[in-house]
């Protein structure tokens, strides 16, 4: 299902920007537990990490529209980060245009057995002439979609994308690392990770902040039961 949207009322328009063009909004796509779960962790991780740092934005499955009046010209990147953005409210598509030309800085395409060859064939082209700086791809089949489970490229000074070293650690991990982000891309077992180098942890979601928040209150309060018990006021 895909709804659609003209220009929002009371927005003015650009220069040769047409009333009529209808853009999709949104548009609901099947996707695999494994891949759903994916995209999900990493959106989630990176807005916890960028929610206190203005102009980052991060969205999922968004419509990317990078030509002005013409809605067939755009993609809806698993993930995507973009640094200098407005602040404004959530928005329903990337409108390159009224953007001040900002496109995606960084990129993540989780595969799918439907996606997979489009992910490495006409969609990197287009990520490289839209000048996204970082391209990674992830297969959370283990393999069965790409071989190195792991791809991540850079955009070069001539437009060209060149591969990032993802190899595996001491510990067996693959690991890949993000300048851009600041973070490692790691595959553990079979799912996809992020990884702190600096503050040595890992990024957790929301769902698992909430777990491991909700796991230290139990344990304070098992602590300050005990010592009730053992006739001592914890406060």
């Amino acid at each position: 299902m895909t709804t659609t949207a003209r220009q929002p009322a009371g927005v003015p328009l650009l220069p040769g920007e047409d009333p009529n063009v209808v853009y999709p909004e949104e548009e609901k796509v099947p996707e695999s537990e494994l891949q759903g779960n994916a995209r999900r962790y990493v959106q989630s991780a990176l807005s916890i990490r960028y929610q206190d740092q203005p102009g980052v934005y991060v969205a999922g499955d968004l419509f990317v529209f990078y030509r002005m009046n013409d809605a067939e010209a755009r993609l809806a990147p698993d993930i995507m980060v973009v640094f200098g953005a407005a602040e404004s409210p959530p928005r329903p598509s990337w409108r390159v245009w009224r953007e001040g030309g900002l496109t995606p800085d960084f990129v993540l395409e989780i595969a799918s057995e439907g996606t997979v060859a489009d992910d490495a064939g006409w969609k990197r082209d287009r990520y490289a002439a839209m000048a996204v700086k970082e391209y990674w791809r992830f297969d959370p089949q283990g393999g069965e979609l790409i071989p190195e489970l792991l791809v991540g490229e850079v955009l070069d000074a001539t437009g060209e994308y060149q591969p990032l070293p993802v190899a595996r650690d001491a510990a067996g991990i693959l690991r890949g690392h993000s300048e851009l982000l600041g973070l490692d891309l790691c595959v553990v077992g079979s799912e996809l990770r992020l990884y702190d180098p600096v503050a040595g942890e890992w990024l957790r979601s929301h769902a698992e902040s909430e777990a491991a928040r909700s796991a230290a209150e139990a344990r304070v309060a098992q602590l300050e039961a005990r010592l009730r018990a053992a006739g001592i006021d914890p406060a």
